[in-house]
C-alpha cells in the first residue's frame, strides 16, 4: 500500500508533463506551501453546496481545522514576506499582526457560518416575497 505522499507524487507525474526531477520537486513544495497557509489559516478550504438547503442542512462546510501552524514561520516561507522583514521589520512586523487579526477574524466568522442551523430556514422563508420584480 503507497503512503499518502507516495500517490500524491505518482498523481502529479500523471497528471502533469513532468520530465525532470527538479520539476517533480517544484510541485511537491507548492503543495506542501498550500498545506502550510492552509494550517496557519492564511487559506481558507470550505465547501459549499446550495442542494444542501433544501435537505435542511448547512450549505456552507469548513474542510480545514482551527489554525495550528504560527502565521510568521508561513510568510517567512514567502519571498515578498520574508524581503519586508530584512529591510522594514517595523512595518513587517505590523503587518504580520494585522494578518494575525484577519486571520482570526475570518475563522471566527467562518465557524459561525458552518455553525448556522438550517433546519428551519425553509418554514422561516414560507410564504416571503423573495421574487424579482419585472422591469417595465
Amino acid at each position: 500500500m503507497k503512503s499518502v505522499r507516495q500517490r500524491a507524487i505518482l498523481d502529479i507525474i500523471q497528471s502533469r508533463d513532468i520530465d525532470t526531477q527538479e520539476q517533480l520537486l517544484e510541485e511537491l513544495r507548492a503543495q506542501e506551501e498550500a498545506k502550510l497557509a492552509v494550517r496557519s489559516g492564511y487559506w481558507v478550504l470550505y465547501r459549499y453546496d446550495p442542494k444542501r438547503k433544501a435537505e435542511g442542512k448547512n450549505p456552507f462546510m469548513l474542510d480545514f481545522k482551527e489554525p495550528r501552524y504560527d502565521l510568521r514561520e508561513f510568510f517567512m516561507g514567502e519571498v515578498r514576506f520574508n524581503s519586508l522583514q530584512r529591510t522594514f521589520p517595523d512595518a513587517a512586523e505590523a503587518l504580520l499582526v494585522e494578518a494575525r487579526n484577519q486571520c482570526r477574524n475570518r475563522w471566527a466568522r467562518y465557524t459561525h457560518l458552518a455553525a448556522q442551523d438550517y433546519s428551519r430556514l425553509l418554514d422561516v422563508l414560507e410564504g416571503y416575497p423573495i421574487h424579482a420584480q419585472e422591469k417595465t
